[in-house]
């Protein structure tokens, strides 16, 4: 009895179909009907939150610092393995830093809140040696800023949280701009923002202009402006429908940024061509702390965040927004409700969300595996029998991933038809194992192989 391979998703589980039959048979492939599933990926070995992700030259993921400024670990998440790994260790525990990777291949990372207060340091991730090096302070200790890599390869460094000079512990928003040269690993000032702005968006569009919008600040919280690298001035890029003070900005294909939430469920657009923004349909939940990430199909996935509307705790609340139709889907979530989370694009199309504030499992990490993504055949290495009632097949699993057999002698019928045969059991890493004892009963049987 011979075994042709494919795979097959449906609901919110990814599943891998084999067809065993008299004669070799063409592979079963059906796409997702709602779009994707999230799977557990291996946890980290710290709790972490306001921590920072950046995905390396490599394709391996550097999550640094977090849980309020104390923390001084880092660690590498190898999407090949799903495991992480501890790295070199921040010189400062720090938390709502900022990390940008540059053209070099290395991580800059910036300022922050750390144990004894606000931060002005930066130091350097060496993804080759795994070791953090300092270079120049900013000039103004900062946190909630943001940091954008200008074309040029220098950074752009806005705004954010600073103590006040008037007190001893209170904060101000700021308005002041710094650029950090890597060639030289130093700071320069450059012309403020129009208006003091924390906790806003910072987005490089296509025409190498910033585009700097919502946040806290004096009458920052509906307001964007432009920044102009070959200038180095600010220009009122217009006013939002709805304000943002803790949303997302996220740049579509056609070069539209979407901004959404922080801390409502409002969703608006802005158009570079013609500096205008316009309201498009709002979010199924009003939130906060949420993350945007936009999909290899062209939509955008918002997830999690803290729900601003009913119990102001971390949801695991999930909706896509599709930009050729204005409109937003709710048929998934996340596996743990959290906020203050990062999510990260992998180069084969998943994202990485991880840590956060949770409820459950704060270690937990997961990945958001998209319909197209799902329906690519997996390769399966020997799919073959054992015996009359036992199959084997292997394939790289993502650990944490447990699995069920189901069975049917028509494959035309519903899954909801199909017979569940029980576990299917990992007897070593990538080889997996089930049996049916009616194997022998039909001429012909249908086997999928169902991540649980």
């Amino acid at each position: 009895m011979n075994a042709s391979r494919g795979t097959e998703t449906s609901g919110k589980a990814g599943l891998i179909s084999l067809r065993l039959l008299v004669c070799v048979l063409a592979p079963i492939l059906v796409e997702n009907a709602w779009g994707g599933f999230f799977a557990a990926t291996g946890d980290l070995n710290f709790e972490r939150s306001f921590h920072s992700a950046t995905l390396l030259p490599n394709g391996k993921v550097l999550i640094a610092g977090g849980s309020g400024g104390i923390n001084t670990t880092a660690e590498i998440y190898d999407p090949a393995t799903g495991m992480w790994t501890l790295t070199g260790s921040l010189n400062e525990g720090r938390a709502h830093h900022t990390d940008t990777l540059l053209l070099t291949g290395k991580v800059l990372v910036t300022g922050g809140l750390v144990s004894t207060g606000f931060q002005a340091s930066a130091e350097i991730y060496d993804p080759i040696s795994g070791d953090w090096t300092s270079t120049s302070p900013m000039h103004t200790p900062r946190y909630d800023h943001k940091a954008t890599l200008l074309p040029n390869g220098m950074v752009l460094v806005t705004g954010g949280y600073s103590p006040n000079p008037d007190t001893n512990y209170w904060y101000v928003s700021l308005s002041s701009v710094e650029l950090y040269d890597p060639a030289n690993g130093t700071w320069t000032t450059t012309n403020s923002m129009l208006t003091t702005r924390s906790t806003h968006t910072a987005t490089l569009l296509p025409d190498g202009r910033v585009l700097v919008a919502g946040g806290y600040g004096d009458g920052s919280y509906s307001t964007s402006e432009l920044y102009g690298p070959d200038t180095g001035v600010w220009n009122p890029g217009g006013f939002m429908f709805n304000g943002h003070g803790i949303g997302t900005a996220t740049i579509l294909r056609n070069g539209k940024v979407l901004v959404t939430g922080g801390p409502d469920n409002s969703v608006t657009l802005f158009n570079p061509t013609n500096t205008t923004w316009t309201a498009t349909n709002s979010m199924a939940y009003r939130r906060y702390g949420h993350t945007a990430v936009l999909l290899t199909n062209g939509n955008v996935l918002v997830a999690g965040g803290v729900d601003n509307e009913g119990s102001f705790g971390p949801i695991s609340a999930v909706e896509i927004f599709n930009p050729a139709t204005g409109s937003w889907t709710s048929n998934s979530s996340l596996i743990a409700k959290r906020h203050a989370h990062t999510a990260t694009m992998l180069p084969n199309g998943t994202v990485l969300i991880a840590g956060g504030y949770s409820n459950s499992t704060p270690k937990r990490t997961e990945l958001y595996v998209e319909g197209p993504q799902a329906a690519i055949p997996i390769s399966l290495q020997n799919p073959r029998r054992l015996n009359q009632s036992t199959f084997r097949f292997s394939f790289n699993n993502t650990p944490g991933w447990s699995f069920i057999a189901l069975t049917s002698t028509n494959v035309s019928v519903p899954l909801s038809n199909w017979t569940t045969l029980g576990n299917v059991t990992e007897i070593s890493p990538g080889q997996f194992q089930f049996t049916d004892s009616q194997a022998t009963n039909s001429s012909q049987r249908y086997y999928r192989v169902r991540s649980n």
